[in-house]
């Protein structure tokens, strides 16, 4: 979704820029605003895409450190079922937790 969603931004700021720069000779408003607003956006897309998938994972499960390893292990080895079932234990405590 990323790198569709990253795509699209750059093809719609290309795209602006063009207008922009062509068009309007830099006089346009809306498309600079446009501009300052798909920026940052593409960037942050961009950086969250890069991220590797365990950074990812550590970020969103920081404090529960058991289910962040526990995850990863079950990423890179999807067919091990004592993992998954273990993974679905650990899920339950912190959905109880949670409650």
């Amino acid at each position: 979704m990323l790198l569709i969603g990253s795509t699209l931004i750059v093809f719609i700021s290309l795209v602006a820029i063009s207008i922009f720069i062509f068009k309007y000779k830099g006089e346009s408003d809306f498309y600079s605003n446009c501009l300052k607003r798909i920026i940052p956006v593409l960037l942050i897309g961009l950086f969250a895409y890069w991220l590797p998938v365990d950074t990812l994972i550590e970020i969103r499960h920081h404090d529960h450190v058991k289910y962040a390893e526990l995850y990863k292990k079950s990423l890179k080895d999807p067919t091990n079922k004592e993992l998954q079932e273990e993974l679905a234990r650990e899920r339950e405590k912190l959905s109880k937790e949670d409650n």
